[in-house]
């Protein structure tokens, strides 16, 4: 997180916070927030959701949700 944090400083680039997250892969972290990122068990990204073991069962389970309701 340092590494992000310098290099962010480096480039001049501001990094959110709030709309940025951490999500440990198959590890399970004490503490809730590192560095003023929240700590998440799933994330969206590029549309996809990936839980923490890395799979995207709760993006297929959503996904069929939502054709069974169509």
């Amino acid at each position: 997180m340092n590494v992000i944090k310098n290099l962010s400083t480096i480039w001049n680039l501001r990094v959110n916070t709030k709309k940025s997250g951490i999500m440990p892969i198959k590890y399970k972290l004490k503490n809730d927030s590192i560095l003023d990122f929240t700590i998440v068990n799933n994330y969206k990204y590029l549309g996809v959701e990936i839980d923490n073991n890395g799979t995207i069962s709760l993006h297929v389970k959503n996904v069929s949700t939502k054709i069974n309701y169509l």
